[in-house]
């Protein structure tokens, strides 16, 4: 689980979010990236899984939770102040925790969230 510090939690920031929003894409997901928040020390990150990937709840957790899981290890090489958040798609269900490990770093990558020091 990530630190209550790194999650995205209000509805207005997300809503605000997805408004000022720059998306990247891959297989599984969709990733939003939000200009730096100068009042959050750290990056900060959501994990949407809408009942339309599947109905039951378990399964909907399980891909938050291994998004989280991804995420986790990284937390240390991303730039500070950042707002991402994880849209899921349908092929997320199927993924393994390494296949979307492998994606996250990439988009990561993409995406230039990597501090460069």
């Amino acid at each position: 689980m990530l630190p209550r510090n790194a999650r995205l939690s209000l509805k207005r920031e997300f809503n605000q979010l997805k408004k000022q929003a720059k998306v990247y894409s891959s297989r599984s997901f969709s990733l939003l990236l939000g200009p730096p928040n100068r009042r959050a020390g750290s990056a900060q990150f959501a994990f949407v899984v809408s009942k339309k990937i599947d109905r039951r709840a378990v399964s909907r957790n399980r891909v938050k939770r291994l998004l989280a899981a991804s995420v986790q290890p990284l937390l240390p090489q991303i730039k500070p102040s950042l707002t991402v958040v994880f849209l899921a798609k349908k092929d997320i269900v199927t993924a393994s925790q390494k296949e979307l490990a492998q994606e996250i770093e990439a988009i990561f990558q993409k995406a230039a969230i990597f501090r460069s020091d």
